[in-house]
């Protein structure tokens, strides 16, 4: 019964990363790009903690250092955008 279940937010994740690309492809504006991007980033650590889950392996290890750094990076353009750096 769970497998299904993160099989199908498997799924589910995958069908938001496809959106995420369309708008990484044509946002029309930059902060539109990087937001995608960002969103991309937490879709992928979403997707390696159900397939840790499923398979009994730990990529929590991985998932936390790339939330940090995606978050960091978000921050750091964000200022750029607004002309702060």
């Amino acid at each position: 019964m769970i497998a299904e279940l993160i099989h199908f937010f498997i799924i589910l994740l995958c069908i938001s990363c496809v959106l995420c690309l369309y708008r990484l492809i044509r946002g029309p504006s930059l902060a539109d790009r990087i937001m995608a991007l960002n969103a991309l980033t937490v879709i992928g650590i979403g997707i390696a903690v159900l397939i840790g889950l499923l398979y009994n392996e730990f990529f929590i290890d991985v998932a936390i250092p790339l939330a940090l750094i995606t978050y960091v990076s978000a921050v750091i353009l964000t200022r750029y955008l607004e002309g702060e750096i």
